[in-house]
């Protein structure tokens, strides 16, 4: 059994800019995630398979984030709260996850990052509310992930970022050119899948999305 991965202080412990892998399981994940770290990612967020494909097992879980350890956060789903021990730097909630209501007073998450996925403003505020460290908005363009649902564009993004006070990390359909516009929404960062599953060198990739983000941040003297 790999020993557990110590736990990281909360907020300001979100790094920012931050450039999230968003990660299914799957045979190569942990090459492809120890790849884009190595490129500039940040934050690995480990996301159960929508098509059931693959389950992250406790197994897998541990193992990547040994892998990442001291080089990324890395964020495991609500679900796991519970069945065994939390692994990991913290949890990801969906905005619709309500198995779990009284997740930011559970005795796991002491000292863990907690995030949520937001789709409105009125989301936003009622996860910030309750506690959440950052969110994750979205979906900002029209992405294959989500086919026949039209992105909502930047200045809902806007509107968001502009209504909370804890980081907020765009996500959907976000090339390397749309990074610029939305860190000038008011994002502290992009979340991608994709790019960095699809690419031939996921390192490059990521490095591509963070030369983008490190130049319009330090633009705006982040």
């Amino acid at each position: 059994m790999i020993a557990p991965v110590p736990c990281i202080k909360r907020w300001p412990a979100v790094p920012v800019p931050s450039l999230m892998f968003v990660a299914h399981p799957g045979p190569e994940i942990e090459r492809i995630a120890e790849a884009a770290v190595k490129g500039g990612v940040n934050i690995v967020r480990l996301r159960k398979d929508p098509l059931g494909a693959g389950e992250w097992t406790p197994e897998l879980t541990e193992s990547l984030a040994l892998r990442l350890r001291g080089r990324a956060i890395v964020l495991t789903c609500a679900a796991d709260i519970g069945e065994s021990p939390l692994i990991g730097d913290g949890i990801h909630l969906r905005e619709a996850d309500n198995r779990h209501r009284n997740v930011f007073d559970h005795p796991d998450l002491a000292g863990r990052l907690i995030g949520r996925s937001v789709h409105s403003v009125d989301a936003a505020k009622a996860a910030v509310e309750r506690g959440a460290d950052y969110l994750i908005a979205g979906t900002v363009y029209d992405t294959e992930s989500h086919p026949g649902l039209a992105g909502s564009g930047v200045d809902h993004l806007h509107s968001i970022c502009q209504a909370v006070d804890i980081p907020v990390i765009a996500i959907g359909g976000i090339t390397v050119e749309r990074v610029p516009a939305c860190i000038e929404a008011g994002a502290a960062g992009v979340a991608i899948i994709s790019p960095i599953v699809n690419a031939k060198n996921p390192r490059r990739i990521a490095a591509q999305y963070r030369a983008s983000l490190d130049i319009i941040w330090r633009g705006k003297g982040g």
